[in-house]
């Protein structure tokens, strides 16, 4: 059967059989795929007592993680990244009033793009006006290339700001206050 010349780079990409032919002339490719994950974690956190009357509680937690998905082609680099933070202040002003601030950001930020795994030479074949890998199916085939969701960067921060006060008289307590808080979504997909 002739192949267009035009078809060739694409069927290229695919792997030459590694098993014996069958009877029918057809053979298989069966290749080892390792799922690799890592992570890194830290967390701080501090207690500090000024004076009987101001303290002080602050922490930061980072963590980085990544795993990588081979498909037939490509692989899915699927990242994330974590920063949280808060801190907080207390003030006795007296035995029956009593002040609390706070603050925090949290920033999460998962990613999903692809890579081509060692050994795939791709040609251009990006059918979308992004840095996105283009995909191709033939029936019958694993389809190559890499997800058609990718790029999808995702970073949402999310700010608070709480200030609360607490006055205890006899059996009476009353609390009160206020809180802002901020959340952004910010996403780019090649979707």
């Amino acid at each position: 059967v002739p192949i267009n010349a035009k078809v060739l780079p694409y069927l290229a990409i695919y792997p030459l059989p590694n098993t014996p032919d069958r009877a029918d002339g057809t053979a298989q490719y069966i290749g080892e795929r390792v799922d690799r994950t890592t992570q890194d974690y830290i967390t701080s956190k501090i207690d500090h007592r000024f004076s009987d009357a101001d303290s002080l509680f602050g922490r930061f937690t980072s963590e980085n993680s990544q795993q990588l998905l081979p498909r037939l082609s490509s692989a899915g680099d699927n990242r994330t990244k974590t920063r949280l933070f808060a801190i907080e202040h207390a003030h006795l002003f007296s035995a029956t009033l009593l002040s609390r601030t706070h603050f925090s950001f949290n920033r999460t930020r998962p990613s999903n793009v692809d890579v081509p795994l060692e050994g795939y030479s791709f040609p251009d074949f990006s059918f979308k006006d992004t840095r996105a890998q283009g995909t191709i199916g033939v029936t019958g085939l694993d389809s190559i290339g890499g997800d058609t969701r990718n790029p999808n960067i995702l970073t949402q921060n999310n700010f608070d700001y709480k200030e609360d006060v607490v006055w205890n008289h006899g059996k009476q307590a009353m609390k009160f206050g206020a809180q802002f808080e901020r959340l952004q979504f910010n996403l780019f997909s090649g979707f």
